[in-house]
Protein backbone atom coordinates (compact mmCIF):
# COMPACT_ATOMS: atom_id res chain seq x y z
CA UNK A 1 0.00 0.00 0.00
CA UNK A 2 0.96 3.56 -0.56
CA UNK A 3 1.53 5.62 2.54
CA UNK A 4 -0.30 8.92 2.83
CA UNK A 5 1.04 11.97 4.48
CA UNK A 6 -0.25 15.39 5.32
CA UNK A 7 -3.38 13.87 5.42
CA UNK A 8 -6.33 16.06 7.90
CA UNK A 9 -6.61 14.97 11.45
CA UNK A 10 -9.65 12.15 11.97
CA UNK A 11 -10.53 11.99 8.19
CA UNK A 12 -11.33 8.63 7.03
CA UNK A 13 -8.65 7.41 4.71
CA UNK A 14 -8.95 5.03 1.96
CA UNK A 15 -5.86 3.26 0.06
CA UNK A 16 -4.98 4.30 -3.00
CA UNK A 17 -4.83 1.03 -4.40
CA UNK A 18 -6.53 -1.91 -3.73
CA UNK A 19 -4.34 -5.09 -3.43
CA UNK A 20 -4.70 -8.11 -5.94
CA UNK A 21 -4.47 -11.65 -4.35
CA UNK A 22 -2.37 -14.09 -5.92
CA UNK A 23 0.57 -16.83 -5.09
CA UNK A 24 -2.83 -18.74 -3.61
CA UNK A 25 -4.05 -22.15 -4.73
CA UNK A 26 -7.07 -22.27 -2.16
CA UNK A 27 -8.82 -19.84 -0.15
CA UNK A 28 -6.68 -17.79 2.72
CA UNK A 29 -7.50 -16.33 5.22
CA UNK A 30 -7.56 -12.59 5.65
CA UNK A 31 -7.58 -10.40 8.97
CA UNK A 32 -7.12 -6.80 9.94
CA UNK A 33 -5.82 -4.81 12.26
CA UNK A 34 -6.53 -1.20 13.03
CA UNK A 35 -9.07 -0.28 10.26
CA UNK A 36 -11.05 -2.09 7.29
CA UNK A 37 -10.94 -3.92 4.62
CA UNK A 38 -13.31 -4.39 1.51
CA UNK A 39 -13.14 -7.71 -0.79
CA UNK A 40 -13.92 -6.68 -4.11
CA UNK A 41 -15.14 -3.18 -5.40
CA UNK A 42 -18.72 -3.66 -4.51
CA UNK A 43 -17.72 -5.60 -1.48
CA UNK A 44 -18.99 -4.26 2.33
CA UNK A 45 -16.00 -2.81 4.60
CA UNK A 46 -15.32 -5.37 7.55
CA UNK A 47 -12.95 -5.41 10.15
CA UNK A 48 -12.96 -9.64 11.39
CA UNK A 49 -11.27 -12.34 9.71
CA UNK A 50 -12.75 -13.86 6.28
CA UNK A 51 -11.38 -15.48 3.67
CA UNK A 52 -10.30 -14.42 -0.07
CA UNK A 53 -9.58 -16.61 -3.43
CA UNK A 54 -7.33 -16.15 -6.52
CA UNK A 55 -7.86 -12.71 -8.15
CA UNK A 56 -9.70 -11.00 -5.28
CA UNK A 57 -8.93 -7.93 -4.74
CA UNK A 58 -8.69 -5.81 -1.47
CA UNK A 59 -9.11 -2.29 -0.55
CA UNK A 60 -8.22 -0.92 3.47
CA UNK A 61 -9.34 2.07 5.15
CA UNK A 62 -9.39 3.80 8.61
CA UNK A 63 -9.41 7.17 10.30
CA UNK A 64 -6.51 9.33 10.83
CA UNK A 65 -5.45 10.24 14.16
CA UNK A 66 -7.34 12.75 15.92
CA UNK A 67 -3.88 14.61 17.09
CA UNK A 68 -1.34 16.39 14.55
CA UNK A 69 1.93 14.95 12.84
CA UNK A 70 0.25 11.50 14.68
CA UNK A 71 0.67 8.29 12.27
CA UNK A 72 -2.06 4.95 12.18
CA UNK A 73 -1.23 1.90 10.74
CA UNK A 74 -3.76 -0.66 9.36
CA UNK A 75 -1.75 -4.37 8.83
CA UNK A 76 -3.34 -6.50 6.35
CA UNK A 77 -2.65 -10.19 6.37
CA UNK A 78 -3.31 -12.53 3.61
CA UNK A 79 -2.70 -16.14 4.12
CA UNK A 80 0.13 -15.04 6.51
CA UNK A 81 1.86 -12.34 4.26
CA UNK A 82 1.30 -8.84 5.41
CA UNK A 83 1.59 -5.41 4.42
CA UNK A 84 0.59 -1.92 6.50
CA UNK A 85 -1.33 1.04 5.29
CA UNK A 86 -0.17 4.47 7.32
CA UNK A 87 -1.11 7.75 7.29
CA UNK A 88 0.17 10.64 8.75
CA UNK A 89 -1.85 13.95 9.92
CA UNK A 90 -0.41 17.30 9.11
CA UNK A 91 1.85 19.17 11.23
CA UNK A 92 -0.69 21.79 13.75
CA UNK A 93 -0.78 24.83 12.35
CA UNK A 94 0.66 27.64 14.43
CA UNK A 95 -0.27 31.64 13.80
CA UNK A 96 1.94 33.89 13.42
CA UNK A 97 2.46 36.54 16.85
CA UNK A 98 4.09 39.89 17.07
CA UNK A 99 6.90 40.24 19.81
CA UNK A 100 6.16 42.83 22.44
CA UNK A 101 9.16 45.27 21.77
CA UNK A 102 9.87 48.43 23.83
CA UNK A 103 11.27 51.72 22.93
CA UNK A 104 11.54 53.38 19.96
CA UNK A 105 14.30 52.35 17.33
CA UNK A 106 16.75 54.53 15.34
CA UNK A 107 17.31 51.70 12.73
CA UNK A 108 14.93 48.72 11.92
CA UNK A 109 14.40 46.21 14.36
CA UNK A 110 15.69 42.76 12.22
CA UNK A 111 15.75 39.87 15.74
CA UNK A 112 12.93 38.91 17.80
CA UNK A 113 10.18 39.93 15.64
CA UNK A 114 7.81 37.31 16.28
CA UNK A 115 7.33 34.88 19.33
CA UNK A 116 5.55 32.92 16.62
CA UNK A 117 6.07 32.25 13.09
CA UNK A 118 8.28 33.69 10.37
CA UNK A 119 8.54 37.79 10.20
CA UNK A 120 8.12 39.71 6.83
CA UNK A 121 10.39 42.04 5.67
CA UNK A 122 10.14 45.05 7.85
CA UNK A 123 8.98 48.50 6.11
CA UNK A 124 10.17 51.60 7.19
CA UNK A 125 7.76 54.81 7.21
CA UNK A 126 8.29 58.47 8.98
CA UNK A 127 7.11 57.23 12.23
CA UNK A 128 7.37 52.98 12.39
CA UNK A 129 9.09 49.96 11.19
CA UNK A 130 5.81 47.47 10.50
CA UNK A 131 6.18 43.87 9.60
CA UNK A 132 3.78 40.72 9.95
CA UNK A 133 4.75 37.51 11.48
CA UNK A 134 3.56 34.94 9.20
CA UNK A 135 1.79 31.45 10.45
CA UNK A 136 3.48 28.19 10.12
CA UNK A 137 1.67 24.92 8.85
CA UNK A 138 -1.01 27.26 7.61
CA UNK A 139 -1.44 29.00 10.55
CA UNK A 140 -3.33 32.39 10.43
CA UNK A 141 -0.76 35.60 9.83
CA UNK A 142 -0.54 38.05 12.69
CA UNK A 143 -1.91 41.74 11.81
CA UNK A 144 0.27 44.05 11.28
CA UNK A 145 3.14 44.75 14.09
CA UNK A 146 5.20 47.75 14.99
CA UNK A 147 7.47 49.68 16.66
CA UNK A 148 8.01 53.33 17.02
CA UNK A 149 10.62 55.09 15.01
CA UNK A 150 13.14 56.82 17.09
CA UNK A 151 15.14 60.33 16.08
CA UNK A 152 18.59 61.03 17.55
CA UNK A 153 19.86 64.58 17.31
CA UNK A 154 23.11 65.68 17.75
CA UNK A 155 23.08 69.28 18.61
CA UNK A 156 26.77 70.94 17.70
CA UNK A 157 27.73 74.73 18.17
CA UNK A 158 27.82 77.25 15.41
CA UNK A 159 31.14 79.06 14.63
CA UNK A 160 30.38 81.65 18.08
CA UNK A 161 29.56 78.57 20.01
CA UNK A 162 25.72 78.77 20.40
CA UNK A 163 23.25 76.30 19.13
CA UNK A 164 20.66 77.29 16.74
CA UNK A 165 17.44 75.47 16.56
CA UNK A 166 17.08 76.67 12.64
CA UNK A 167 20.72 75.90 11.34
Amino acid sequence: FTDQTGVPVSSQRVAASAITVLGINTAATISITGGDYQINPSGTWASSASTVALKDTVKVRHTSSSSYSTTVNTVLTIGGVSDTFSSTTVAEPIPGVCATMAGAYSSAPSNGLCTAGTASAVVTSESAYTWTCEGINGGSNSGQCSVPRGYFVTPSAGSNGSIDPNT
